[in-house]
């Protein structure tokens, strides 16, 4: 598949922004449980965590599907044969 330089700036700007994003809600999350003191963690501590592992996973699979998407336009697929 032939894609143009707009198309190849496009999709490598997306991967950047999405990994960017997926990082730095992965920080968010890191810094969040290093603030937990003890267990079992509390109702509002669980509900923090909740959402913050949400919103990671949700920044990880749109920093996943950015990757794949310039990784096959790349290369023809996100998956290298050796």
């Amino acid at each position: 598949m032939l894609i143009t330089e707009n198309d190849l700036k496009r999709l490598k700007r997306e991967y950047t922004v999405a990994l960017e994003r997926y990082a730095d809600l992965a920080q968010q999350t890191c810094d969040f449980v290093s603030d937990i003191q003890k267990c079992p963690i509390s109702v509002n501590e669980r509900s923090g965590l909740i959402l913050h592992r949400r919103r990671e996973d949700t920044a990880r699979d749109a920093y996943l599907a950015a990757r794949h998407k310039l990784m096959d336009s790349l290369i023809g697929t996100s998956k290298i044969a050796i």
